[in-house]
């Protein structure tokens, strides 16, 4: 019962000075140290405000939870914000499970939460 998509793949773009981030795939647990230096070497650059795109992350684990929750606390003590915009509804009803929904803003797409943020002055 093999899936074809067995990697995890995580990008960056900037979108009205907002950093999105793409995580899409599986975020197993061979996953999960590279994600969270990924994130963590986020943190470094001067941009504090990020989005969270997941609508195609297809699989997480329980630590793979506990990295986005980590990054959420990390960028929010540094200062900045962060939001999901697209979630896969998989995803979406494990966040509601957990009660993540409360935890996370979260968007029906990125535009709509690079919008929350309002403009930078």
């Amino acid at each position: 019962m093999d899936d074809p998509v067995k990697t995890l793949c995580i990008s960056t773009s900037v979108l009205a000075d907002v950093t999105v981030v793409k995580i899409s795939g599986r975020l197993t647990i061979s996953y999960v140290d590279e994600a969270d230096s990924f994130l963590t070497d986020l943190l470094s650059k001067p941009r504090g405000r990020f989005v969270l795109d997941l609508a195609d992350l297809t699989h997480v684990v329980s630590s793979g939870i506990g990295i986005l929750i980590a990054f959420r606390e990390r960028t929010i003590k540094g200062g900045g914000a962060l939001a999901i915009g697209g979630l896969n509804p998989r995803i979406l009803k494990i966040f509601q499970l957990m009660s993540l929904d409360s935890f996370f803003p979260i968007f029906a797409s990125v535009a709509q939460a690079v919008a929350s943020f309002g403009s930078r002055a």
